[in-house]
């Protein structure tokens, strides 16, 4: 079994029932290739770790935990296009 098809819809419905279902979009959307404007990654501003374990809906973070600072708060996330922005700011 290859890599790719360990995250298809039906092997993680197969692994989770509930994991495809409605508004839980925490990891299937991600590994299903979810839609075109939701990142691979996240960035936290607190630490400026990468994070993978986010809600994306309708085009911004609605969850977010960093694994290595522990920020919850979805207002300091950002897309790394924003996270340059904001140092091209600086």
């Amino acid at each position: 079994m290859s890599l790719q098809s360990l995250s298809t819809p039906a092997f993680l419905s197969a692994i989770n029932p509930g994991i495809l279902g409605e508004g839980n979009n925490r990891f299937a959307h991600h590994l299903s290739g979810g839609g075109a404007s939701m990142p691979d990654y996240l960035i936290c501003i607190e630490c400026e770790s990468p994070c993978y374990v986010f809600e994306w809906e309708d085009g911004e973070v609605r969850e977010a935990t960093c694994e290595v600072c522990g920020n919850e708060d979805p207002e300091q996330f950002l897309t790394s296009s924003e996270f340059e922005e904001m140092e091209e700011g600086d």
